[in-house]
């Protein structure tokens, strides 16, 4: 038996869990949309089709692996910015205070509110994005 990443075991037992709650008659998501194509293809006894199991989970890794790898990425950006400018966390820390105050959770609605925090995450997605 070969060795495997736990990623790619993970991923195996999505796909196999999909395969066998699949309902035809109810598509949950592109997973449902591919079981479809992959059943097709089966009984059209297509032997050319990319619409395999192991392809499946080849386009499963691509679609995932970013989605894991993108949020680390920019905190290390996030946190090699803070730590070069260090005057930039201070500011952010009390525009946070200023707007959330004491006692409370942050909201999606005081985001509008916290322009220098905004202006300075996306600044290092964009540092990330454009870094040579």
């Amino acid at each position: 038996m070969p060795i495997v990443s736990n990623k790619d075991l993970r991923t195996r037992l999505i796909v196999d869990r999909h395969i066998k709650t699949y309902d035809k008659s109810y598509e949950r998501n592109f997973l449902d949309k591919y079981i479809k194509e992959m059943r097709q293809a089966d009984l059209e006894g297509n032997k050319d089709t990319s619409f395999k199991r192991n392809q499946f989970i080849l386009s499963l890794i691509d679609f995932i692996f970013p989605a894991f790898t993108a949020v680390g990425v920019q905190l290390s950006f996030l946190v090699q910015y803070f730590l070069l400018y260090p005057e930039v966390p201070k500011r952010i820390q009390k525009e946070i205070d200023e707007v959330v105050g004491a006692g409370r959770l942050p909201t999606l609605e005081g985001r509008q509110f916290m322009s220098y925090t905004e202006a300075t995450i996306r600044e290092t997605k964009s540092k990330i994005v454009w870094k040579e």
